[in-house]
C-alpha cells in the first residue's frame, strides 16, 4: 500500500529499525505442538446451501454435485471479500519524518544498520476451521460425508484423519500461525489520517531510504487432530451398533448401518 506522512507512530512491535541503506533481518521459529481441525467452527461458516448439499452427500458420498454444491458453498462463506496489506511501502515523506515507538520490543536507529533477530516461539495448540482444508479438495469431502454416513466405523474415521493431514500439509505457515497466535494477539492494526500513520501490534517496521527487510518463518507441526464431530469425549467414534454424533444441531443415530436423525 502506498501513502505520504509526515509523521509514522509505531506501538507494540517487535523491531523497529530507522535509517537509509539499512538492512533487516528477521527469523522466527515457531512450533506448534498439536494442529486441530474443528468442526464446530465449520458449522459456524456453514449457510443454507452447505448444510443442504452436506445433508444429502452424507446419503450420496460419491455425488459430484453435491460435492461441488458444498465445495462452492463453504468456499463462498469462507473467503473474505479483501486480504488484508502485508506490507506498507511509505511514499511522498515530509522532511523530516517524525518517528514515535511505544513499548517496541527492538528499536535500532542509525544509517546503514545491519540488524539480525531471532524469535522463536512455543504454542501447544492452533485450531482451525475443518473447512479451511475442504473446498479444494473433493475427496476430502467425500471421505467426510462417509464418515459422517457410518460414525460407528473408526476405519472410515482413520482414512478421514489420513486425509485431514495430507490436506493440512498444503496450508500456507502464515494460516496456521495466525491460528496459533489468535487467542492472545489481537493483530496488526494500520491507520493514517491527515499526514499521520499510526501502526500497532506490527512484527517489525524498517524506515528508510534504500534499506532492505528479510523475513524468513519455519513453521514445524508436531501432531494433526479432529475434533467436534464427534459427541464421544475421545473425539472417536462409538464402537457398536448405537453410535451417535452431532451434526447441524441435531443428535444423529446409527443404527444397523442405517442413519437416522433424531431432534
Amino acid at each position: 500500500m502506498f501513502c505520504s506522512v509526515g509523521r509514522a507512530e509505531f506501538r507494540d512491535a517487535f523491531c523497529v529499525v530507522i535509517g537509509d541503506e539499512a538492512q533487516l533481518e528477521y527469523q522466527a521459529l515457531h512450533t506448534v505442538d498439536t494442529l486441530r481441525f474443528d468442526a464446530d467452527l465449520m458449522r459456524r461458516d456453514l449457510g443454507l446451501i452447505a448444510t443442504w448439499a452436506l445433508d444429502r452427500l452424507v446419503g450420496q458420498p460419491d455425488s459430484v454435485f453435491y460435492n461441488g454444491v458444498f465445495r462452492a458453498a463453504l468456499w463462498a462463506a469462507t473467503t473474505p471479500p479483501t486480504t488484508p496489506p502485508t506490507q506498507l511501502e511509505i511514499g511522498g515523506v515530509s522532511a523530516p519524518l517524525q518517528v514515535v515507538t511505544v513499548d517496541c520490543a527492538n528499536v535500532v536507529s542509525g544509517d546503514s544498520a545491519d540488524v539480525r533477530l531471532r524469535d522463536e516461539r512455543h504454542d501447544d495448540q492452533a485450531s482451525l476451521s475443518l473447512a479451511s482444508v475442504l473446498p479444494d479438495n473433493p475427496g476430502l469431502v467425500r471421505r467426510l460425508a462417509m464418515t459422517l454416513a457410518q460414525p460407528a466405523d473408526p476405519a472410515l474415521y482413520r482414512e478421514f484423519a489420513r486425509a485431514v493431514s495430507v490436506a493440512a500439509a498444503e496450508l500456507s505457515d502464515d494460516v496456521i500461525a495466525a491460528a496459533a497466535i489468535e487467542a492472545d494477539n489481537p493483530g496488526a492494526f494500520i491507520d493514517w489520517a491527515g499526514g499521520s500513520l499510526t501502526a500497532t501490534g506490527v512484527t517489525a517496521a524498517l524506515i528508510g531510504v534504500d534499506s532492505s527487510l528479510l523475513h524468513e518463518h519455519e513453521l514445524t507441526v508436531n501432531e494433526v487432530a479432529i475434533a467436534g464431530v464427534w459427541a464421544d469425549d475421545s473425539g472417536m467414534p462409538t464402537a457398536g451398533p448405537a453410535a451417535t454424533f452431532f451434526w447441524n444441531d441435531l443428535r444423529w443415530i446409527a443404527l444397523d448401518a442405517n442413519l437416522r436423525r433424531k431432534s
